[in-house]
């Protein structure tokens, strides 16, 4: 791929960037999402293997599997002496890999070995959403479907960063991807001003983030992010009860609780007399709705006030907490923050 002139943008609440090329209007463009983090649902592990079967090549792709996966000694010539990957690909044959969504990007990469994508089916611009969280083998197979000379738009923020296997900056990426110019540079450029949360929700979410990282700059404001001790009152309980006050502010908008163990959460709704709502991830009783979600689920969504459960249980990836960042960014007005354990270093607000 040939990109002479690269630039990045950012979006959203912290600065995350676009690398595209500066050209005229492609005539063919695909719009990607970051990768399945959580789960996919079985209709969309049926259209990657459905798909192979009507295009004529799931048999093939079945049968490389099992050869890497065989004992004979297939797998050499491909892995040349890493042993560690020869060992990963004789581990996975072709019933593990179908039924396990985490193989989703390998069985796309052979797919793309038996019959790499044809010339109609390239296109002349790429624009990837969640750059932050597409893994090495993610951009390769996205790029495959790049035509040559054409131009790609990445939209990020590495502070929400939740696997330790991307690239850890945008510079880094750049270089990874070949988008800079023949003298290995490339110009960037940052939007600093928040649209989603307010002043008071970054000030606060920007504690988790170095000090030359926490840009404060947002056209919104409003209340500042509370934090309150469950006690003995006990997390999921206490957790409702700051989400049916999250609803009373505001009547019209929506409200989430964001837990990385959210069957607790949802065990606790139902004991409360709580009924499943018309959306996936509801409970509802009378008038009030109230979505539970793992982070993972929340990514890209937004909600007029958020309940944050236990942040000490969110996972740190190369010493960062991007998964909690964005926990704390999914708010728009209103954010409270439930926990037992002890915070998170820096975490600090008002207590109740």
């Amino acid at each position: 791929m040939c990109i002479s002139s690269a630039f990045l943008t950012s979006y959203s609440d912290k600065p995350g960037y676009q690398l595209s090329r500066r050209s005229t209007v492609p005539t063919s463009a695909l719009t990607l999402s970051g990768p399945w983090e959580a789960s996919p649902t079985a209709q969309q592990l049926d259209c990657v293997t459905s798909r192979a079967a009507r295009t004529g090549h799931a048999a093939r792709v079945r049968h490389l599997v099992e050869a890497l996966s065989s004992p004979s000694g297939a797998v050499e010539p491909v892995v040349r002496g890493q042993e560690e990957m020869g060992a990963w690909l004789r581990g996975v044959n072709w019933n593990t890999a179908r039924a396990d969504w985490r193989f989703v990007p390998y069985l796309a990469a052979v797919g793309q070995a038996v019959r790499p994508p044809a010339p109609r089916e390239l296109f002349d611009h790429l624009i990837v959403d969640e750059a932050q969280d597409v893994r090495p083998l993610e951009w390769r197979i996205l790029l495959r479907f790049h035509r040559s000379g054409g131009s790609v738009s990445i939209f990020g923020d590495t502070n929400q960063r939740r696997s330790d296997w991307t690239a850890m900056s945008w510079p880094e990426l750049a270089r990874d991807l070949d988008l800079t110019d023949e003298d290995g540079r490339f110009q960037e450029e940052v939007i600093e001003i928040g649209y989603r949360s307010t002043q008071e929700i970054l000030r606060f979410a920007n504690q988790l983030l170095p000090r030359n990282a926490r840009h404060i700059r947002s056209l919104r404001t409003g209340p500042t992010p509370d934090v309150h001790n469950a006690g003995s009152t006990g997390l999921p309980a206490r957790a409702i009860e700051l989400a049916s006050q999250l609803g009373d502010h505001h009547p019209d908008g929506l409200v989430a609780i964001l837990a990385m163990k959210p069957r607790s959460i949802s065990d606790h709704f139902r004991k409360q007399q709580w009924s499943r709502g018309h959306t996936m991830h509801s409970w509802q009783r009378g008038d009030r709705t109230v979505m539970v979600l793992h982070p993972s689920d929340a990514s890209g969504l937004e909600f007029d006030g958020v309940v944050v459960v236990e942040p000490a249980d969110y996972p740190e990836n190369v010493g960062r907490l991007g998964l909690l960042y964005t926990s704390l960014t999914r708010a728009t007005k209103e954010l409270v923050v439930v926990h037992t354990k002890p915070l998170p270093k820096n975490l600090r607000t008002r207590k109740k």
